[in-house]
């Protein structure tokens, strides 16, 4: 069993390209012992944005703090502290914080940290 608060994990700069803006924490993965998903925590500075991309694998995110946008193929809507986003495999996506900033808990499967095929980005088209 593991047990920490969040606020003493390191926290590092989002790697995937295209993100800014975005601090992430990691509190739970494979390396905790965790045998199917990882944990994360994105701080958003004000206006900080991911890519908008796909992967081969399920996300689900909940909105700890703040507000923003989620993009998705033919549009966009607006998340507040409280929002449940499930994006499924291969489902285009990207998050916009707004001026406040936005904090986000976001879990995936632990195969997003192994090799494999990279995110697939591409602009949004809202």
């Amino acid at each position: 069993m593991k047990l920490i608060h969040y606020d003493k994990v390191s926290s590092v700069e989002a790697e995937l390209e295209g993100a800014k803006g975005i601090k992430v924490r990691v509190p739970i993965s494979a390396g905790d012992g965790a045998p199917n998903f990882t944990m994360r925590v994105f701080n958003f500075l004000p206006e900080g944005h991911t890519p908008y991309h796909r992967h081969n694998y399920e996300q689900e995110t909940f909105i700890l703090a703040g507000s923003g946008r989620l993009l998705f193929e033919g549009g966009s809507r607006s998340l507040e502290t409280g929002s449940v986003v499930f994006a499924e495999e291969g489902e285009w996506h990207g998050y916009v914080a707004d001026e406040g900033g936005m904090e986000m808990l976001c879990v995936v499967p632990n195969k997003a940290y192994e090799p494999g095929p990279e995110p697939e980005l591409k602009e949004w088209e809202g």
